[in-house]
């Protein structure tokens, strides 16, 4: 039980009890620091609604613990999502609601002063494959060929033709132009590198060849790389392990910073198999099917084991958009795509 001195002098916090009142967090509809939230509070107190509840809720991933309806890749996706069902996911409300508890500190106590914080952005590309044609070897560069003959699709099997004739580019092969885009703009991208066999989700051919020990060194002289786990591997920890085995024995150091492909998180079974590896951050959080802010922040934080009840090592990097959700899931143009990464950058 908790004990509230109210005196004058002070910023008066309900003292929530979130664990016990999950199902009404769900289930309220309550106006709060502008943003739907729910846990009310009684009016003795500064802020309308329980703000340490909802950023714990939010930032622990309370939700994901609790039965949903997954998507066809058994993920738990942005529609299931309490800020999407009440219209918030695009907004960073962790983080405003730090601003509003800060004003409201400020307003009692003017002499505070809090840090000025500036914008700035992470670029970060999935290398699912290195080449579209290129270093395939001869058993699946003659599997390509034949699919175009018999598919009858010639102008790809004339653009396959003119790749593996040096005539054009590889059209994956786009890291010189990256990092030219990079000096002019003066940035560094990171580079997550899809470490699994072939398979239905997984297909990076290249781990093995010399071409691409070569890209990744020359990568690795100039940006951060990590390692961007299989799909099966969410399903099976020895293959997380043999993954983390290969690609540190390639790029000859062990990798530990992560990715998981199709953004495979089971919580908290995931984050907890990544900590055994050694890996000490993770840039999954994020929804495939919709920009926003999956945990309500745009900043940092340690992964928070609910089931375990402690805080761990690992820092979660979470996301804000990804092309593909753009580009298929929400069917945008190039125009669209601008426009709405322009509105979430302004959130």
């Amino acid at each position: 039980m908790a004990v509230i001195l109210l005196k004058e002098d002070s910023v008066f916090l309900h003292p929530g009890c979130l664990l016990k009142s999950i199902s009404a967090y769900k289930n309220h509809d309550h106006q709060g620091g502008g943003k739907n939230t729910a846990l009310p509070c009684p009016k003795e107190f500064d802020l309308s609604f329980d703000i340490l509840s909802g950023i714990f809720y939010m930032i622990s991933r309370y939700e994901e613990y609790l039965p949903f309806k997954p998507d066809r890749y058994g993920r738990f996706e942005a529609d299931q999502s309490f800020a999407y069902q009440n219209g918030f996911i695009e907004d960073p409300v962790v983080d405003q609601w730090m601003e509003l508890l800060q004003r409201k500190l400020t307003e009692r106590f003017p002499t505070l002063n809090f840090d000025k914080r500036k914008f700035s952005f992470t670029s970060t590309f999935d290398i699912d494959s290195p080449w579209a044609f290129l270093h395939k070897g001869w058993l699946r560069t003659s599997m390509g060929l034949l699919k175009d003959i018999i598919t009858f699709d010639i102008k790809h099997l004339y653009y396959r033709l003119q790749v593996l004739a040096d005539k054009v580019h590889d059209p994956f092969d786009t890291y010189d132009y990256i990092q030219k885009t990079e000096k002019h703009l003066n940035l560094r991208s990171m580079f997550f590198f899809l470490s699994g066999n072939k398979g239905k989700y997984d297909m990076n051919y290249a781990l093995r060849t010399t071409p691409f020990k070569e890209l990744l060194s020359r990568l690795k002289s100039e940006h951060t790389i990590g390692i961007h786990f299989s799909y099966e591997s969410t399903l099976h920890p020895d293959i997380l392990q043999n993954e983390y085995e290969h690609f540190s024995k390639i790029s000859e150091e062990q990798p530990t910073i992560s990715r998981q492909h199709y953004l495979m998180l089971h919580f908290p079974n995931t984050y907890r198999q990544l900590i055994k590896l050694g890996i000490e951050e993770d840039y999954s959080m994020g929804y495939a099917s919709h920009p926003g802010f999956r945990a309500g922040t745009s900043f940092p934080f340690r992964f928070y084991d609910l089931i375990g009840e402690h805080e761990t090592r690992l820092v979660i990097h979470p996301f804000a958009a990804m092309d593909v959700t753009l580009q298929q899931y929400l069917g945008f143009s190039p125009v669209e795509a601008i426009k709405k990464m322009k509105e979430v950058k302004e959130k």
